[in-house]
């Protein structure tokens, strides 16, 4: 190397000296060089300008000098837990270590390190220590996650403000922002801001709570959240110069820069603003262009939302409908598809099933008897016994309410339900004479609160039944007819006070009763 470079000086007829000390600065990634007891002995351009330092500041002073560092979670790194305090004491090389560093005016800067030890004649003689910056391709990929996030809480959220939530908290313990706000245009007189989330340091936003507008008349409305609601365009805080009026309350709490986001949650106009410690957090075009696709994605997320509670609701009352008419033909079961609904989803709560199946179940309660329309109404009433084809007749029911369900194009387990709740686990039901497991578990479930719900009323052929009798009677068959997990839960619902005239019960986000609360 030094014959390499005296040949290079000869040739531009510069020092060895000057040729070396081009060659180091003209590195694209951050150098430093250590001594054995950890004195910097030298550093390249580029890691003066990571480090934000002076050379004086630090040739010739220890790694204790170097700005704070912290691991990825957040914790501090002290000389010896720092990586080039690691390959001191160790001997060994790290490499891809991610690190951040505290700078003055600057915020936290991510850095990857690859430290290596320098030997001579076997003997550690010091480190090398390259690293670069990554803060930007950090914030990058933290935004290529947050996407992903999106695109899953749309799949599992049931609820517009549980999504919004969620996604506020998402862009704190993802995104890695301080701070992350929803707040929405009221039209008010004072053109005002209602806060809808928020995550992280939200006690900054109590000195704002009475102060935030989006009016152009006002100065607060001049800001960046003001000018991105009236605008509706992305405002980014380094590049408004009014945004010194809550300048100096952002710096109290760290923040040095913020953005905002003009975004519509159905017909209204909404802003998310995210606050960061870096000055120039958001100065990189394609991470402000990544948040402005994710805020259209929000948009989206909780239109869609929107649309599938709308959608629920509509199948609900189709599914209303249909129960009224079966109880048109047949008075002395009205409400009984109701009630029955109710206790299955009392029963599917008590199994620990999620509450996605719950409601499925419940829905599946409503209409298990539709298939009854197609039987004639004088069968149905009937006070006495029915003949061996009349029978028949109604145990059809079964087979012509699932297929009523399917051509409907209603989901399962609406349709499994409407088939299988005369089945029994030992194969005596009907229509298919089904075993076990061969029973779709919802099916299951529907059953028992079918059996419970029908003998506790009267009906033309017999009287009501009290209720011990009735369950009595579930519990002598639990493992030959009903299926005993099921029978066990029917137990603890009844045990909590659940009764049938108790008409208070806490909703699912998709609108209908999940579980009856206790007496």
């Amino acid at each position: 190397m030094r014959e390499e470079s005296s040949q290079w000086a000869d040739a531009l007829a510069l020092p060895p000296g000057v040729v070396t000390r081009a060659f180091f600065d003209s590195l694209t990634q951050g150098v430093m060089i250590v001594d054995p007891a950890g004195v910097i002995l030298d550093l390249n351009a580029a890691a003066l300008q990571i480090l934000d330092r002076e050379r004086d500041s630090l040739v010739g002073h220890g790694i204790a000098d170097l700005p704070p560092a912290v691991d990825e979670r957040g914790e501090p790194l002290t000389t010896e837990t720092r990586p080039i305090g690691e390959v001191l004491r160790r001997g060994d090389p790290i490499a891809m270590r991610t690190i951040g560093l505290d700078l003055p005016g600057h915020g936290r800067r991510w850095i990857m390190v690859h430290d290596r030890p320098l030997r001579v004649n076997g003997q550690l003689a010091g480190v090398s220590s390259s690293f670069i910056d990554i803060t930007s391709l950090r914030r990058a990929t933290a935004t290529s996650d947050l996407f992903a996030e999106v695109n899953r809480s749309m799949m599992h959220e049931r609820d517009e403000e549980a999504f919004l939530a969620h996604f506020c908290d998402a862009l704190v313990t993802i995104g890695g922002y301080e701070l992350a706000a929803l707040g929405e245009a009221l039209v008010d007189e004072h053109h005002s801001v209602r806060l809808l989330h928020a995550a992280g340091a939200t006690h900054y936003l109590e000195t704002l709570a009475d102060t935030a507008s989006w009016s152009e008349s006002s100065d607060t409305g001049r800001g960046a959240l003001g000018t991105a609601l009236r605008t509706g365009l992305v405002q980014i805080s380094h590049e408004l110069p009014n945004y010194a009026l809550w300048r100096e309350r952002a710096e109290q709490v760290g923040f040095h820069s913020m953005i905002a986001l003009p975004l519509t949650l159905g017909h209204r106009s909404a802003v998310l603003v995210l606050y960061a410690r870096e000055p120039l957090a958001f100065r990189d075009e394609t991470v402000v262009a990544r948040l402005t696709q994710m805020a259209d994605e929000i948009s989206f997320g909780a239109a869609h939302l929107a649309t599938t509670r709308q959608l629920a609701a509509s199948l609900e009352g189709t599914l209303r409908a249909l129960a009224h008419l079966t109880e048109i033909r047949d008075p002395f079961t009205a409400d009984h598809q109701n009630r029955v609904a109710q206790l299955a989803a009392a029963i599917a709560h008590d199994l620990g099933l999620d509450e996605e199946l719950v409601h499925q179940i419940y829905q599946s309660g409503l209409v298990l008897d539709i298939g009854k329309s197609s039987v004639p109404a004088e069968i149905l009433t009937r006070p006495g016994h029915l003949t061996a084809l009349e029978f028949s007749m109604v145990q059809r029911h079964c087979e012509i309410g699932a297929a009523i369900l399917e051509r409907a194009n209603l989901p399962e387990p609406i349709v499994s339900v409407a088939r299988q709740h005369h089945e029994r686990l030992d194969g005596s039901g009907y229509p298919d004479g089904l075993r076990g497991d061969e029973i779709s578990l919802p099916a299951r479930v529907v059953m028992v609160a079918d059996v419970l719900e029908a003998m506790t009323q009267h009906r033309p052929y017999r009287p009501a039944r009290r209720l011990k009798d009735a369950l009595d009677h579930v519990r002598e068959n639990s493992g030959t007819l009903f299926d005993p997990d099921v029978v066990a839960a029917l137990d603890e619902v009844f045990a909590r006070g659940f009764t049938f005239d108790d008409t208070t019960w806490s909703a699912s986000p998709l609108g209908a009763p999940l579980i009856r609360a206790g007496r």
